[in-house]
């Protein structure tokens, strides 16, 4: 996550150190009026019958939503994975 402003707030750099198994990202929000950070972190796995789930290394962390022919009154073809907030 580069560094940048939020509603006036300054914000530093801040680095995700991983082992490379997993993809990660950051989102700075605000919610109530209080700053807030989500931190991403998505990994893909090979499921197969009777057997163990084994790590199938990174999977690509999707920063929008992505619809079919590019066209938003299409079906969601992949759901952005960086939404700072999802009501239940």
């Amino acid at each position: 996550m580069a560094g940048g402003t939020l509603g006036g707030v300054t914000l530093p750099s801040m680095a995700i150190h991983h082992d490379g198994a997993v993809s990660c990202a950051t989102v700075l929000w605000r919610f109530r009026g209080r700053l807030q950070l989500t931190v991403v972190v998505k990994a893909l796995f090979a499921i197969v019958p009777d057997g163990i789930a084994t790590p199938a290394g990174p999977e690509t962390i999707a920063p929008a939503d992505r619809h079919r022919d590019n066209n938003p009154t299409r079906s969601l073809e992949v759901a952005s994975d960086l939404p700072p907030y999802l009501a239940r």
